[in-house]
């Protein structure tokens, strides 16, 4: 940075550091630099045990998890951007502050690092700012495990299993949708995942712009010609103001920061475009399974939902919306499932990949043991529904 400074190429820069230790080296180097700003995120019971004084240091408790620590970046580094104007970001993403790390004393998930990554880039790309990044940190002594942790999907397993378990969308659903738009022009699927929603969609409208943050997602996905698919999450700066018809999130707006996928909604939405959320609920077989996946999902598995996602699980009604909403009908996914099936379908929530990385035990085990007593004949296809809920809304 000194020398970019040097050869006038940059005059300030801001460095964000996210090692569960401090930063003190360039807290150090750069303690007389006042056109270098250092932020640091780090465990304050954590090495090193004399710290050097960042320009803004903020020591994080012992334990902290996912929510809390995105709560404190959030609220910190679109500030610190817009205060000191930075030419240049420098981002140590450090791995340690992983769960699983031996020496980390915090305890983020690997989706908890991936939203920790998303923000901050996705923060200096809409500030317009360049950003370079390295990767710090991880005291395994499992080198492909270290590896594993930096490199963080958090739907690189989920990927095939949401291809083959998830249940398809209704066709008079996506039927409803084009009917409700004046034109069949372009449509934005967002949180795509592996593109089931983008497969119905692109019967009805000339192009199909889908996105999502997970690569390995995006790898699954079945291309079509009028698909576009895009690694990205709210925002989609390759869309031209009021150009879209419809935009579309399927089982996936829980993922999104709601303020700026709003403010882009409003920027690519033309006027009369439809906007329309939709989350599924749980399947329902007859009494005994489906009192057996309650149990599962509400018991078992209540510490491992991420809260936002469950809270409107319970309540999808709930969901702030920024469109006067429109009464719509109601719609259900109907098919029929083998037992394996329906564990496969099981196997992808991500609840259930969270539980195995906290408690390191395979929580469908006991389930599938249940469930075999229950379903009968395991070849057999039950009838499986799910109820819909949807939200919808114009621009006017």
């Amino acid at each position: 940075m000194r020398q970019l400074r040097a050869e006038s190429r940059i005059r300030r820069a801001l460095i964000v550091d996210l090692d569960v230790h401090q930063g003190d080296g360039t807290a150090w180097i750069h303690r007389e630099e006042p056109e270098i700003f250092t932020f640091s995120m780090h465990c304050e019971v954590n090495f090193p045990f004399r710290k050097q004084q960042s320009d803004l240091d903020i020591p994080l408790s012992e334990g902290m998890e996912d929510e809390e620590y995105i709560e404190i970046l959030e609220n910190h580094l679109p500030f610190l951007i817009r205060d000191h104007q930075p030419d240049l970001i420098f981002y140590n993403a450090g791995c340690d502050p992983h769960v699983d790390d031996p020496l980390g004393k915090l305890k983020l998930t690997s989706e908890g690092l991936m939203a920790r990554d998303t923000l901050v880039f996705e923060t200096a790309v809409q500030a317009g700012i360049p950003i370079a990044a390295v990767l710090g940190g991880g005291y395994s002594r499992d080198h492909h495990e270290i590896a594993q942790s930096q490199v963080h999907d958090s739907y690189s397993e989920a990927g095939s299993l949401y291809r083959d378990f998830r249940p398809a969308y209704p066709e008079k659903l996506f039927r409803y949708l084009a009917g409700s738009c004046r034109r069949k022009e372009k449509v934005w699927d967002v949180a795509t995942g592996n593109g089931q929603a983008a497969q119905g969609l692109a019967e009805y409208f000339k192009l199909v712009h889908a996105t999502d943050p997970s690569p390995s997602q995006l790898k699954q996905a079945i291309s079509k010609e009028n698909i576009e698919y895009r690694t990205a999450a709210e925002n989609h700066p390759e869309l031209k103001k009021r150009s879209i018809d419809l935009i579309c999130v399927a089982q996936g707006v829980h993922y999104l920061n709601l303020e700026k996928f709003y403010q882009e909604v409003n920027r690519v939405l033309k006027k009369y475009g439809v906007l329309a959320c939709w989350n599924y609920g749980l399947p329902s077989v007859e009494k005994g399974v489906d009192e057996c996946i309650n149990e599962f999902c509400n018991n078992i598995l209540h510490s491992s939902w991420d809260a936002k996602r469950r809270k409107l699980e319970m309540n999808f009604r709930s969901l702030e919306f920024p469109l006067k909403e429109s009464v719509t009908p109601r719609f259900e996914i109907s098919t029929g499932w083998n037992l394996e099936h329906y564990l496969g379908f099981v196997k992808s929530m991500s609840a259930v990949r969270k539980y195995r990385q906290q408690a390191k035990q395979d929580p469908l085990l006991a389930l599938e043991e249940k469930l075999k007593s229950l379903w009968g004949n395991k070849e057999e296809k039950r009838n499986v529904v799910f109820p819909l809920f949807t939200k919808m809304g114009i621009l006017t």
